[in-house]
């Protein structure tokens, strides 16, 4: 009965490791190698055939969605879908299946995934970073720290800090353009305010 059910579960395809060999962000089309091989009757191993194309996950909502830059080499899973998806993601609405297969990588998602060797820039934080972590958006309750390279900008409830010198050529003070402007009585000891000229 086990052998049999092996057998019945080695037709069924579910997740497995897989690296990008080309992306196309405009359609959000991967084309993978699946990270496994078959080992044949003859003890010789086999790739794993990967499908023609898949999508990507995105991960989006509310009118927003969150895009990477896939490049070849990135790694990642390919997950299977339950049914056939071919026709859902032609219209994107509710399909029957075009054929009978059940759970094939034909029908799956890539979902990017590191893995390994990367540097997390705040342990305490959920953070959007390169893999070393030098450039980072780090999110925690009360904080959001924008990092690229030394360059730290950190905002709070009780204001925004940066340890650099932040440049506005074009500032705005109220209504006051500070681009130009010009005081009263600037001979005196006070300038009076500042206003458009």
């Amino acid at each position: 009965m086990d052998l049999v059910l092996r057998k019945f579960l080695l037709d069924v395809d579910d997740m497995l490791p897989a690296r990008i060999v080309s992306y196309d962000r405009n359609t959000n089309r991967a084309q993978i190698d699946i990270l496994y091989k078959v080992t044949m009757t003859d003890g010789s191993l086999n790739p794993l055939m990967a499908p023609a194309e898949v999508p990507a996950l995105t991960i989006g909502g509310g009118g927003m969605c969150l895009t990477f830059p896939i490049k070849p080499g990135d790694l990642g899973w390919i997950k299977a879908s339950d049914r056939d998806m071919s026709l859902f993601l032609q219209s994107y609405e509710a399909e029957p299946g075009n054929t009978t297969r059940l759970h094939c990588f034909e029908d799956g998602v890539f979902i990017p995934d590191v893995m390994k060797d990367f540097v997390v820039s705040d342990s305490a934080a959920a953070t959007l970073q390169t893999i070393d972590g030098t450039t980072s958006v780090a999110v925690k309750p009360g904080s959001i720290v924008l990092t690229a390279g030394s360059t730290v900008v950190s905002i709070t409830e009780s204001g925004i800090e940066s340890n650099k010198l932040i440049k506005a050529p074009q500032f705005t003070d109220g209504a006051i353009n500070t681009f130009g402007h010009v005081h009263t009585n600037p001979e005196g000891g006070n300038v009076g305010p500042m206003k458009n000229p």
